[in-house]
């Protein structure tokens, strides 16, 4: 993946549920587990297109198929964590000359976060 993808607000919710799967999602997996979260209700055919979308932009994968009554349905699963998403959007913002304060100002802050816990 060489280039940054840049995702839209449905493709960012659509990523985090796989993000946050423990396994391989169908179509109907991610419709369900996005009308549970009462995050959006999404008919078929729309999913279906953030989908084909987030494959051609390389962060998703079909990983197989699986049966769902009578038919088959594609499995998917990330190609990168949200961890490695992050990082990747980080050096497309950033400058390589801001790389460094970017890891003093994130190693402070991570330390104050713990000190808070304390």
């Amino acid at each position: 993946m060489a280039d940054f993808p840049y995702l839209t607000k449905t493709e960012k919710i659509v990523m985090r549920i796989f993000w946050h799967a423990d396994k391989p999602l169908t179509q109907l997996d991610v419709m369900e587990i996005a009308r549970q979260r009462g995050e959006m209700k999404w008919n078929p055919h729309y999913i279906f297109l953030v989908l084909d979308s987030l494959e051609k932009k390389g962060v998703l994968i079909e990983s197989g198929h699986t049966r769902v009554g009578k038919a088959y349905a594609r499995l998917f699963e990330p190609v990168i964590s949200h961890v490695e998403y992050v990082v990747l959007y980080v050096f497309e913002v950033l400058h390589d000359n801001e790389i460094e304060e970017f890891l003093a100002a994130f190693t402070a802050k991570k330390e104050e976060k713990e000190k808070s816990l304390h």
